[in-house]
């Protein structure tokens, strides 16, 4: 029932109040002038005002900024969906013709990037019109149809301009923006800060605080993945590794995760070659157990009185995880992002061409990277 009823939640941009008066008045100004232009000027039978006009009249001056009803999209989506609605109307019986003709407009107005919501409307009129339209033939399309939209277009313009203090209409053209090499920091941005960027526009932006935060994380996410994707595991700081043989004892294995900076220790052979990692979780399980204590303050004890580990585990290699994910050093930073995300873990080997063991990322030095991007040594992909 939840789920039905959410359905039905109101999701509008939040608009300042007066700006809804507003656009209210605006429409109605037009219209007063088009239906004073028609009836002096304009007295044929021919004359008339297509109702798709009031539609475009909404997104005119309620949401002057889309791109729904920007100068082509209203020229070229009703003309093109009239055009379609005369021929279907000619060549196709109904109910049909209805159909045939307002799908083909939406494919039409996508394909010539003049998409306008009222053309569809004004292809439905064509068909279903009557006498009174399918008299015209094409002629529709040119009077009333491309008439009423240029009329309308240029109210818009010229209201629009002068009567909106926030409002420039048609929308600027915005040009290329250029891509910084190194990511800003994310975590600054809430969405709070998108519903107050929203409210501080002063107009109706045709998207959601909700669905603008939405873009928002997949554009921050996209941007991590293209920053992360043109760095080499080659330029890390990977730091000193601690390493043991699978035969080192157990006091061996404590000693190394003391001093380890990385949290885990790399279970190696003679060739170096990787065996097993051994991380500071991986031995909480075996030590000895402290009874009248929550689980939490167990482990706490343990690393702080430096306890024995359980004698079931003798040597490294008994506790050691294996088989262990590595990576080569030309591997980008994203393939390692996507392996510790995709393996649940915090660690991933570094090796070269012999498989030889150079050092581990962590997943915290990723988060490190995207927090600080200086951290890295070489700055893009192939640098030698």
């Amino acid at each position: 029932m939840h789920r039905i009823l959410h359905l039905f939640a109101i999701r509008q941009p939040p608009v300042p109040f007066a700006e809804k008066w507003l656009a209210g008045g605006l429409a109605s100004l037009a219209f007063v002038i088009l239906g004073f232009y028609y009836g002096v000027n304009l007295t044929g039978g021919s004359a008339v005002l297509v109702s798709s006009m009031g539609a475009t009249a909404v997104l005119l001056f309620a949401t002057p900024h889309s791109t729904l009803v920007q100068p082509w999209a209203i020229l070229g989506g009703h003309i093109i969906s009239a055009t379609i609605g005369v021929a279907a109307h000619q060549l196709i019986t109904l109910p049909y013709a209805a159909a045939v003709a307002v799908g083909l407009s939406i494919v039409a107005m996508h394909l010539t990037h003049c998409l306008h919501p009222p053309g569809g409307a004004t292809a439905l009129s064509a068909v279903i019109g009557g006498p009174a339209i399918w008299d015209l033939g094409y002629g529709y399309v040119l009077t009333p149809v491309a008439i009423n939209a240029g009329v309308i277009l240029i109210l818009g313009l010229v209201i629009n301009n002068l009567l909106r203090s926030k409002s420039v209409y048609p929308a600027p053209w915005a040009g290329p923006v250029a891509v910084s090499d190194h990511l800003i920091p994310p975590a600054t941005i809430t969405p709070e800060d998108i519903r107050q960027a929203l409210i501080n526009s002063g107009t109706y932006l045709d998207v959601t605080d909700d669905d603008l935060w939405l873009i928002y994380q997949a554009a921050d996410l996209s941007a991590q993945t293209r920053f992360l994707s043109s760095h080499l595991i080659s330029s890390l700081s990977l730091g000193k590794t601690e390493t043991l043989r699978y035969g080192d004892s157990i006091e061996a294995l404590w000693q190394a995760l003391h001093r380890s900076s990385n949290g885990c220790v790399v279970i190696i052979d003679a060739f170096m070659h990787v065996e097993g990692i051994v991380t500071r979780n991986d031995v909480i399980p075996y030590l000895t157990p402290t009874h009248n204590l929550s689980p939490l303050a167990k482990r706490i004890r343990a690393w702080v009185s430096k306890e024995a580990l359980n004698e079931e585990a003798s040597v490294v290699g008994q506790i050691m995880t294996t088989p262990v994910v590595t990576v080569h050093k030309s591997a980008s930073i994203d393939q390692v992002a996507a392996i510790l995300a995709e393996g649940h873990f915090h660690h991933v080997p570094v090796v070269d061409e012999r498989r030889r063991l150079l050092g581990v990322v962590t997943h915290a030095q990723i988060w490190q990277i995207l927090g600080n991007p200086s951290r890295l040594d070489h700055p893009t992909r192939g640098a030698r």
